[in-house]
């Protein structure tokens, strides 16, 4: 009894060693993992989407349909950002988006990065 007791002991050592060095090898490969929690409704949006948005072949996996989600809203945010550094504000005269702590008048109705947020913002439909 206590032998296999500390076989199962010594087998979820090695298990935990071998993912322990699997994640340290993704993480060495500039990949990392993300686990989080969805809806009912939002899984069911996913696997309906996943099928359409490739019809004749298989469905994206979870992985390749969020690899594409964050590539896609990467390269809208890198051109909303090159629309926005085209103006400044009329009131500090700072480049917009602006710095990252915002400047002096953040939050007052007449500086004009008080409202950007809403244009960089992610957007959500209905």
């Amino acid at each position: 009894m206590a032998d296999t007791k500390a076989k199962a002991a010594q087998r979820q050592r090695e298990k935990r060693r071998r993912d322990r060095e699997a994640r340290e090898r993704l993480n060495a490969g500039g990949q990392r993992l993300i686990k989080f929690w969805v809806t009912d409704e939002q899984y069911a949006a996913y696997e309906r989407n996943a099928g359409l948005r490739r019809p004749g072949k298989s469905p994206y996996t979870v992985a390749e349909y969020a690899e594409l989600l964050f590539v896609q809203d990467d390269r809208s945010l890198i051109q909303e950002l090159a629309k926005l550094a085209k103006k400044s504000c009329p009131t500090c005269g700072e480049v917009m988006p602006g710095p990252a702590g915002g400047c002096w008048r953040n939050g007052e109705a007449a500086c004009a990065q008080t409202l950007i947020w809403r244009e960089l913002a992610l957007k959500t439909i209905g």
